[in-house]
């Protein structure tokens, strides 16, 4: 929209200038409490001018004027506060009052400069910024033969499609989620516009409105999802849906949008449990490169995405410590770090891999390429490759690498005196004000509390101070923990 200047810019000095009835008045930048630059100033300089135009025209008031305006002023100070749906005729009484003196003439506000303006530059008349303010009010009257041709002939400006719109929005989506997340997000709201039939590509945003808020959760529900699949598509349409809004695609949200009857009742999520002495014997009877896999996740609570960014440069074999954040919410400033005491037998696993390089990645594929690997490829699709799980399910376990995750943390939760480490055994933000402002972590007590994971289950007293070179054996296991470091691995995991 072009600039109005209300006032003449002196340069070097930082002044403005305006001769108005034969005087010259003048503001200086430092009045204006604005930098010494034109682009900076113009607009307090306006607002500066308006003032103290009306402070000039008003000398020229006849008594009788002065008092119908104090009375007015005062109207419309109590119509600001309590009834502001009397501003417009208040402030209209005022004008004609100020009309009526014979020395002035009502000026329309800024908003309508700014508009004519545009106007006449979109018909390729130029009108200078100096140009008096009186002389554009004559110039862009409402009754000007110019200005109705060009209601009349104007073209309404080209409205994107839903199509369009969805583009613009999943542009912004891929710079702040993460690809999994952002493919999920595209994947739903592409097939509202491939198949339900109640909206298309071709559409124009403005057929959004409350009916089809109701059509698209009737048209969800018939999919049958569960409550979590359900909600989380359920959010993915109302956050476009508020995102047009909010980018002045559709004038009004739908009032219905955030009905909770549209969502489905959450049902809270039985966690599946194990019996210690399953999950013993699962895990020793794995090759070494699956039992490290599922140490890991077992000590220090992580999924297969945790594995795959595992670098060196988080493992302390000689203190025998890993630290570490949770990928999912590693960009959170409120994610914590949390250092991990490493079992013995992890230790001892982790040692026998062939590559240390500091920064470098853990587990690697034969090729030495990434074990798990999320990210946009250059035609904008999503590139998601986890061969940590599809390994771990060709060998028909009667337990998923997730779930070794929930494992520990529910050995904890079961324990009265363990049971406050669950959140940061799993990485997650702190929850009270205690733990965010007051109380510090200290490693003591929560290696403690993985040994406690260990005793539960593996049935060892203190594994991470054995008392001999003896191996520890399980009471409730059918094998022995190897803690004798195994051969040299020649090539690193294969893929």
């Amino acid at each position: 929209m072009p600039r109005k200047f209300l006032m003449s810019w002196e340069g070097k000095p930082g002044r403005w200038q305006k001769m108005y009835r034969g005087q010259r008045y003048s503001v200086y930048c430092s009045e204006l409490g604005t930098p010494k630059s034109k682009d900076e100033s113009y607009q307090k300089a306006n607002e500066w001018w308006l003032r103290k135009k009306l402070e000039i025209d008003r000398r020229h008031l006849t008594p009788d004027h002065e008092a119908a305006l104090r009375e007015l002023d005062h109207r419309i100070k109590w119509a600001e506060r309590f009834e502001p749906s009397l501003l417009p005729d208040l402030n209209s009484a005022r004008l004609e009052i100020l009309g009526s003196s014979g020395t002035l003439v009502p000026l329309p506000d800024q908003n309508t400069i700014e508009q004519n303006l545009m106007a006449a530059h979109e018909l390729g008349i130029r009108v200078s910024e100096f140009t008096d303010d009186l002389t554009i009010q004559e110039f862009f009257g409402e009754e000007k033969v110019w200005r109705e041709r060009f209601q009349r002939t104007a073209n309404e400006p080209d409205k994107k499609t839903i199509g369009e719109c969805l583009a613009l929005f999943l542009n912004e989506v891929k710079e702040k989620q993460k690809p999994a997340t952002y493919r999920e997000i595209s994947r739903y709201l592409k097939t509202i516009l491939d198949k339900s039939g109640f909206i298309t590509s071709n559409s124009s945003p403005d057929l959004i409105n409350e009916s089809l808020v109701t059509t698209h959760s009737q048209w969800l529900s018939s999919f049958g999802y569960g409550s979590e699949h359900h909600n989380k598509r359920l959010s993915f349409f109302r956050r476009f849906v508020t995102w047009l809004y909010q980018n002045a695609f559709i004038d009004t949200l739908p009032r219905n949008l955030t009905i909770r009857t549209h969502k489905k009742k959450t049902v809270v999520k039985k966690i599946e449990t194990y019996e210690s002495k399953i999950v013993s014997q699962t895990i020793l009877a794995l090759p070494d490169r699956f039992k490290l896999w599922a140490l890991l996740c077992l000590n220090t609570g992580m999924t297969s995405v945790d594995l795959g960014s595992l670098t060196w440069d988080m493992v302390d074999l000689k203190e025998n410590v890993l630290t570490r954040r949770r990928v999912k919410t590693g960009d959170l400033k409120t994610t914590p770090t949390v250092r991990y005491k490493l079992w013995p037998e992890v230790v001892v696993l982790l040692s026998s891999l062939p590559t240390k390089q500091t920064g470098g990645l853990v587990f690697v594929t034969r090729d030495g390429k990434q074990m798990y690997d999320s990210r946009f490829t250059t035609d904008d699709n999503v590139l998601c490759k986890n061969n940590f799980s599809m390994l771990w399910s060709r060998r028909k376990l009667p337990m998923s690498l997730k779930a070794f995750r929930s494992i520990g943390s529910t050995a904890l939760k079961t324990s009265p005196l363990y049971r406050q480490y669950v959140e940061l055994y799993l990485g997650h933000s702190t929850k009270s004000i205690a733990d965010k402002h007051y109380s510090a972590e200290s490693d003591k007590p929560f290696w403690e509390a993985l040994d406690h994971i260990h005793h539960e289950i593996f049935g060892s007293a203190n594994p991470t101070k054995p008392k001999s070179k003896t191996p520890v054996v399980a009471d409730r296991a059918p094998e022995k923990i190897s803690t004798a470091k195994p051969k040299r691995a020649t090539t690193p995991v294969d893929e």
